[in-house]
């Protein structure tokens, strides 16, 4: 696909030429918006009534080579103007039980809301009947965050505390839970942690955290510097196994590197 030179020195001001054909008929235009056709950029414009008569009046201003007309459902200004309307009502929905992330005209010549909700059909239905067939509802999650499986790094335990260590990025990320099974040679633990559900943000690097749990029956003391490799747990969360040996008699047998005192 190419951008022809002549197209490049004028194609900030055709979409303000195309504009200007509507004029006197602001109904009439749906969208204006870039397009390719024939691996050439062009100017996509909408209209929902008249299509012809308004496409040789395009093809008249920007050039029948620049310019490509099709139909369009609804008017840009309607579309603008329930834009701004659901901005403003963004506190009441959520209080309805609505949970807007964005608002914008898609691709589709239509409003789309992006939201949270517990309950997508219900969610759904409220939004088609307070703003009509012009919006699209897209669910994204029941809640801004979301519990999900998360692996950990590292773990130690002493007597029957077990703690395991933990990653969290910056962009939202939240503590949620952790629980462990207990085994006879072994200890199978379960970490999950609140992840966000929409659009974040980008900050990279990570905080530490940790998790402490008591074991029931269990008094050993070890540690290991890599989590062991996942399996996968009864309800299709990610678990990792941890093997407890007993606590050795000296700290070099804990680790290896470490000399003997003399």
């Amino acid at each position: 696909m190419e951008e022809d030179a002549d197209l490049a020195a004028v194609k900030d001001d055709l979409p303000q030429r195309a504009e200007a054909v509507f004029a006197d008929a602001p109904d009439a235009l749906a969208d204006v918006s870039w397009a390719w056709r024939d691996s050439r950029r062009v100017l996509h414009v909408a209209v929902t009534r008249d299509v012809e008569r308004f496409r040789e009046l395009l093809e008249a201003a920007l050039g029948a080579e620049r310019v490509l007309v099709s139909t369009g459902e609804f008017a840009l200004r309607d579309l603008e103007t329930l834009e701004d309307r659901i901005a403003e009502e963004i506190d009441h929905l959520e209080e309805l039980g609505v949970d807007v992330e964005s608002v914008g005209a898609d691709a589709h010549n239509r409003v789309e809301i992006e939201y949270f909700a517990p309950d997508r059909i219900t969610a759904d239905r409220l939004l088609g009947s307070r703003y009509g067939p012009a919006v699209t509802p897209t669910w994204l999650a029941p809640a801004r965050l979301g519990e999900e499986p998360h692996p950990f790094a590292s773990w130690i335990a002493e007597g029957p505390n077990l703690t395991v260590f933990y990653a969290l990025d910056h962009n939202g990320e939240q503590p949620c839970a952790c629980t462990t099974e207990e085994k006879t040679d072994r200890v199978i633990v379960r970490l999950t942690i609140l992840a966000p559900q929409g659009s974040t943000t980008l900050i990279g690097g990570y905080k530490p955290a940790h998790a402490t749990l008591t074991l029931g029956h269990r008094s050993a003391t070890a540690s290991s510097s890599t989590g062991q490799p996942a399996i996968s747990a009864p309800n299709g969360l990610v678990a990792q196994t941890l093997t407890l040996r007993p606590k050795p008699k000296h700290p070099a047998a804990r680790f290896p590197n470490v000399p003997l005192a003399p």
